[in-house]
């Protein structure tokens, strides 16, 4: 049944993105996809974060305030989404298709560039802990360099010769405190949800309670693709020839990928 207008304008976008970016990284895409789909988009913020508790906090509050059916999430945005998810999960009465609390209308998840867990041995599918380590010791005596350094990290070599790597983001610029920079990066060191993946999600992705798209760049740099998850009902996986911004150098792909995906009401909610 085709809904109206009205009903298709509330339907929310909640855009998370990642350690030491800024809510401006998704103006390209959201901005086009204001003009093209009837979907509201609503940014995420970690401004007022100042440990890691303070992480779940915030999202828990956001989602609370926003009620979204859809959540967008890159990165350490996607593994905090996950993170937050599963527990939330957890927490609740049990059942394929229960909802994760009863403020939250989540339908979709869009998981960019994310992981079940950020630190690994296997350097194909996580960073080395002593990388994280080095990050946070450097942090305190030079955020500029640190933040500088990740961003350029993120892209290829081809995508900074051809340039569809994007100048702004080689520049530091983050809503996130000097604290909140530590915890998240706290955070990415001890946090995995690779259980819960399997005991919490995969059981509602096939119920199709809940639909997961997860795109990932073959050349990721930070989160290899080795950390996407195999194949499951419920769950469409999209590599692209990128880094770990396929939303900004592969943009003409990824958007019509997200597009079709928010757009589809035959399956799931």
């Amino acid at each position: 049944m085709r809904m109206d207008s009205a009903e298709r304008r509330d339907r929310r976008v909640l855009w998370i993105h990642g350690w030491g970016m800024s809510p401006q990284v998704w103006k390209p895409i959201s901005g086009r996809l204001a003009k093209d789909t009837e979907w509201s988009h609503h940014e995420f913020s970690y401004a007022g974060c100042r440990d890691v508790s303070s992480l779940f906090e915030a999202l828990e509050h956001r989602i609370a305030e926003l009620r979204p059916e859809a959540v967008v999430a890159w990165s350490m945005g996607g593994l905090l989404l996950l993170d937050w998810l599963t527990r939330r999960y957890r927490d609740s009465d049990g059942g394929s298709d229960c909802k994760p609390g009863a403020h939250s209308e989540l339908r979709k998840l869009v998981l960019i560039g994310a992981t079940l867990q950020f630190t690994d041995a296997d350097r194909s599918r996580g960073w080395p802990l002593r990388v994280l380590e080095r990050m946070q010791a450097r942090l305190r005596t030079q955020p500029e360099d640190v933040l500088r350094q990740f961003a350029a990290s993120m892209f290829t070599e081809a995508e900074r010769e051809e340039g569809s790597a994007p100048e702004r983001l080689l520049q530091p610029d983050t809503d996130m405190s000097a604290e909140g920079l530590q915890a998240g990066l706290s955070y990415l060191a001890a946090a995995t949800v690779r259980e819960a993946w399997s005991d919490e999600l995969l059981p509602r992705l096939a119920a199709g309670s809940l639909r997961v798209l997860w795109i990932h760049g073959e050349y990721d740099p930070v989160c290899p693709i080795g950390a996407m998850p195999e194949d499951a009902d419920g769950l469409e996986r999209v590599v692209m020839r990128a880094g770990h911004a396929p939303f900004l150098t592969q943009q003409a792909a990824f958007y019509e990928r997200l597009r079709g995906f928010l757009n589809d009401n035959d399956k799931g909610g």
